[in-house]
């Protein structure tokens, strides 16, 4: 069986005949079907509305929706694993976040979509302090080929709590 050397010729169902050389009234022809799946090579990038989101102060939580992109649609489901950090000289901790801890989890971008998005959930206080800046990053958790170097971006919690020092 000779396949093309180009591999967009080789996706698809094809059936072949095979008839054994040197036949006998013993040896049966097999008939056969052959299934070759694309691969694609994806890249994926963060996209958000914005960089920065007021914490809150009402003692609920604030969601940032945060987009997975990826640069082509996905010929199959396409699962990525995602997690938060502190990063920076001002880094968010834990506490920062509802339950108190780094969210993480998993997000599909289903088949024939670009993007899936997930909301980081901004745990609100009333403790006034420095902006708090967070990384949020995917990894591929697929059997597809998808590029994650550009997966990461950072985010920025923006204290909105007054102080109560100067009475503002």
């Amino acid at each position: 069986l000779l396949l093309s050397p180009d591999p967009a010729q080789w996706v698809g169902t094809t059936t072949y005949y095979v008839e054994p050389i040197g036949s006998t009234a013993s040896v049966i022809p097999l008939n056969f079907k052959i299934q070759i799946s694309q691969v694609q090579n994806y890249s994926l990038s963060i996209s958000t509305t914005t960089s920065s989101i007021l914490e809150g102060s009402n003692g609920q939580s604030t969601l940032f929706p945060v987009t997975a992109q990826l640069d082509k649609p996905a010929l199959s489901d396409i699962k990525l694993g995602w997690s938060v950090s502190g990063i920076g000289t001002r880094p968010a901790t834990p506490d920062d976040f509802t339950g108190a801890v780094y969210p993480s989890g998993e997000i599909t971008i289903l088949k024939g979509s670009t993007s899936a998005t997930i909301q980081v959930p901004i745990q609100a206080d009333l403790v006034q302090e420095s902006n708090e800046d967070f990384a949020v990053s995917f990894l591929n958790r697929s059997d597809q080929l998808v590029n994650t170097s550009q997966a990461s971006k950072t985010l920025t919690i923006a204290n909105d709590d007054l102080s109560a020092l100067n009475g503002t």
